[in-house]
């Protein structure tokens, strides 16, 4: 982790009370060379702008991209990284903004680039977990859209809707933005998809998927049918292309 350039990567719509909290609990963690770069989708609760508030408590410590019209996740982290890898940054750090992804892991998750080429905070192997503050039907909505989306790309990845990633900037660079399809939160499918068959070597750390603090989630049954047949026609028709 010495002398290298880190980013982490946090997609934001309506966070604007998790995240002050989010972000000191990412600076508590005192990993050297780190910047912060909030991607804003065109919050209307102010969320941008609480970003650049912190920027300045922060010195200048977290980068801000305002998006006009929200378009997405996807294009939030496309943009993000696309900013992040124009920068140099060696390690590219992906994670949520509603307190979910603990950045207690932030650390262990980058020591591991010394062996692999991406790691991911994963919920479904042994040791990990999910908040006891879900409900049965969250759960299940999670399980089952992990479970189909795993055996419709045929990838050796237990949690491969995880929004929790390291990745080195080689791995981050092979990612081809423009063979992404799903808008909402199928694109970590995506990504994985493409970094394993590219050959990237990946690993799973267990974590605990925590349960956001303030706000809502935004995941339904709906957008889980939706990306699974997104994901079943990237499958069956645009295997070969990426």
């Amino acid at each position: 982790m010495d002398s290298q350039k880190i980013i982490v990567i946090i997609p934001t719509f309506n966070e604007i009370n998790n995240l002050p909290i989010l972000i000191n609990l990412i600076v508590e963690q005192n990993i050297p060379d780190l910047t912060i770069l909030i991607v804003d989708d065109n919050s209307p609760d102010g969320t941008a702008d609480c970003a650049r508030d912190l920027s300045r408590t922060y010195d200048d410590l977290i980068c801000v991209l305002g998006i006009p019209t929200k378009q997405g996740l996807a294009n939030a982290y496309k943009k993000g990284f696309a900013w992040a890898l124009s920068k140099g940054y060696d390690v590219l750090v992906q994670m949520d903004g509603d307190l979910s992804h603990n950045p207690g892991y932030m650390k262990p998750m980058i020591n591991k680039l010394d062996s692999y080429d991406v790691v991911i905070g994963s919920r479904y192997i042994e040791k990990g977990k999910i908040s006891d503050k879900w409900s049965f039907l969250r759960k299940g909505i999670s399980s089952f859209g992990n479970f189909t989306i795993r055996n419709i790309l045929l990838v050796p990845v237990r949690d491969i809707t995880s929004g929790f990633k390291v990745f080195n900037h080689q791995a981050a660079k092979a990612i081809n933005w423009n063979k992404i399809y799903c808008t909402g939160f199928g694109f970590q499918s995506e990504v994985t998809f493409q970094c394993h068959k590219l050959g990237y070597s990946i690993f799973e750390m267990p974590i605990l998927f925590e349960d956001r603090l303030h706000g809502k989630s935004k995941m339904t049954f709906r957008i889980l049918l939706e990306t699974i047949v997104k994901i079943i026609i990237i499958r069956l028709f645009r295997f070969s292309k990426v």
